[in-house]
């Protein structure tokens, strides 16, 4: 299971790179050269610590740490963009998981809170930075609702690493 998974979080990783950052957003920002770069690299790491070394075991264990996880995939998945209708954005303007940045960021971060054993730290580096740009946009733009996602990333990181001291090496 955990290869699988980890094999459609690093396709979900990959489209964004490729298909968001590289084909779409670098029409605008030559910054996003960068940023898919990072993603397809981040796809990389997932496919060769969870596919490739089986380090990603997935298991809900019902602790506090794992809720916190199926809360952050509950809310990339549905409440998320469930908030943006009600700003009014349309069906075509939603960030969605798989398709976009954020909402992929957090459902990968959610997931490895559910995780049976340590979660390599490499993983968290591209999401984080990734979340500090976003968060930076979002204040700079004026947009407090984009908030919601880098803070949640802020959470999760910190009970990835918290929950990492109570887990077995993979």
């Amino acid at each position: 299971g955990g290869a699988v998974a980890a094999s459609g979080l690093a396709l979900m990783w990959a489209v964004n790179g490729a298909g968001y950052h590289l084909w779409q957003f670098a029409r605008i920002n030559p910054a996003a050269w960068g940023f898919g770069a990072a993603f397809l690299l981040q796809a990389a790491l997932l496919l060769g610590y969870g596919a490739i070394l089986d380090k990603l075991r997935f298991g809900f264990d019902g602790g506090a740490v794992a809720w916190a996880g199926l809360g952050f995939v509950i809310f990339a998945l549905v409440v998320h963009p469930l908030i943006e209708l009600a700003l009014g954005r349309t069906w075509g303007q939603l960030q969605l998981v798989g398709v976009s940045p954020d909402p992929t960021s957090l459902l990968m971060l959610g997931l490895l809170l559910v995780t049976t054993h340590r979660v390599p730290w490499l993983l968290l580096v591209i999401p984080v930075l990734w979340f500090l740009i976003s968060g930076s946009w979002a204040w700079l733009l004026g947009t407090p609702e984009r908030m919601i996602l880098p803070l949640a990333c802020l959470v999760a990181t910190v009970l990835i690493v918290w929950g990492n001291w109570a887990k077995p090496r993979a």
